[in-house]
């Protein structure tokens, strides 16, 4: 084990974790051990949020576009042979490759987004944001284009149509198929990242430490406005993630955990305020608070945390009568209102076809979810807990600005560098650089 950490603290750590880390009063085989866990940690998150979606993406192109170009070809084929059974096989089979021909001219015209290797730069993944808005954009048209062209009745205009149809759908089905994909590989990126919470916090931690010790990025109201959003993120990781990291299983020592971690989420985000108005004592009283956190990550003692405090629920003022009145005549008119308006609207102005029978369904659906919010005093839980699961995909993406930066370990090539935490700035920059944020 202790040629494993020696192996692994060999690996080159960002500079500001790297300083950090140096500072701290850690004994030698635990800042190696340390020093292995973030580099391990760094280089499995670069291959979760980088490698692996690049690499994948790459393949699904390769995979894609040829078989849909034989499918294009087939339906288009058959399609010609249904409509035009006196044209003869050759006719048909040149109609239908010039039209396959006619979309993958189309799609090629519509750009790619510039590949180097695998590795998927912010600005790559920007331009390719753009590229697949102006696709989906030209999809649109091309549906539009093939729906004007249905009244014509002609060979030209058949095989013009057939073209957009297939050119609108192969764009909307590639499209799809990408962010399902990424979708599922963004659940699975969160549920590690969660896993991971201790490592992952005490990286975020010895961020903020090395960058707290350039002296001029203080004056920067940039920068501090940075670090705070960043002490609220690892107070949500803290008080969310932790928890889930460090569970037992069983229900008193889970709320013991919770309580602590709770305790520890709301010192980093009392820290805040000495951020934002800052003084000399107070920058001193902050460093010395993130290093105590960051110490006792580091040798995993939770005892020198802050001490558990008692969740304190504030009782609510009572409210008069015709207030509650007016409550419960809101709630009644928001739930029964819309049903009421489906049954009797038809009754006045003359309506039908089956929209009236959809309106009419969709207004029970409403009322049932309006008698489930307002019977469930658990309803508003419920859904704290859908944001903070959607809160945790959306932390599931790599960081931004990391098109500029090194990355880390020797992984990437010279044409596309990257790096899984970028630093906002380097201790030669200028007094006032901005920062880059991170994710």
């Amino acid at each position: 084990m202790e040629q494993e950490n020696a192996l692994l603290s060999d690996l080159t750590l960002p500079a500001p974790q790297a300083a950090a880390l140096s500072a701290l009063p850690l004994p030698a085989p635990v800042a190696d051990a340390v020093r292995g866990d973030l580099a391990t940690y760094h280089m499995i998150r670069t291959c979760w949020t980088m490698f692996r979606p690049g690499m994948f993406d790459y393949w699904l192109d390769w995979i894609f576009w040829p078989v849909s170009t034989v499918i294009l070809f087939t339906a288009f084929t058959f399609a010609e042979q249904r409509r035009w059974p006196s044209a003869g096989t050759v006719h048909d089979l040149t109609a239908a490759a010039l039209a396959a021909a006619a979309v993958v001219v189309a799609l090629w015209m519509l750009g790619e987004p510039p590949r180097r290797g695998v590795i998927r730069t912010w600005a790559a993944r920007t331009w390719a944001a753009r590229i697949w808005a102006a696709r989906i954009g030209v999809a649109v048209i091309c549906a539009g284009a093939a729906a004007f062209l249905l009244r014509g009745s002609g060979q030209l205009a058949f095989g013009a149509r057939l073209a957009l149809a297939a050119l609108a759908f192969v764009i909307v089905a590639h499209y799809a198929l990408r962010q399902t994909t990424h979708l599922v590989r963004s659940i699975r990126t969160a549920r590690w990242q969660r896993g991971e919470a201790e490592t992952s916090v005490l990286s975020a931690l010895l961020d903020l430490l090395g960058e707290l010790m350039v002296l001029q990025q203080r004056r920067d109201a940039e920068v501090r406005r940075a670090w705070m959003a960043d002490l609220e993120r690892v107070g949500v990781i803290v008080e969310r993630d932790l928890p889930h990291a460090l569970r037992s299983g069983d229900p008193d020592s889970q709320s013991a955990i919770a309580a602590h971690t709770r305790s520890a989420a709301a010192a980093l985000r009392a820290m805040k305020q000495a951020v934002a108005l800052p003084g000399e004592a107070s920058w001193q009283d902050l460093v010395k608070q993130l290093t105590g956190l960051a110490v006792a990550l580091a040798r995993h003692d939770f005892g020198t945390w802050p001490p558990p405090q008692p969740e304190v629920i504030p009782a609510r003022p009572p409210q008069p009568l015709w207030r509650q009145v007016m409550d419960v005549v809101r709630t009644l008119l928001v739930i029964f209102a819309p049903p009421l308006v489906a049954y009797l609207l038809p009754l006045v102005v003359p309506l039908t076809g089956p929209g009236v029978s959809w309106l009419r369904f969709a207004s029970i659906v409403w009322a049932l979810l309006g008698c489930l919010i307002a019977l469930d005093p658990a309803w508003t839980d419920r859904m704290a807990k859908m944001r903070q699961g959607l809160d945790l995909l959306r932390n599931a993406t790599p960081p931004k600005g990391a098109e500029s930066s090194a990355l880390p370990y020797g992984l990437a090539d010279a044409d596309a560098p990257l790096t899984a935490d970028t630093p906002r700035s380097a201790a030669a920059q200028p007094p006032r650089a901005r920062p880059r944020s991170r994710r």
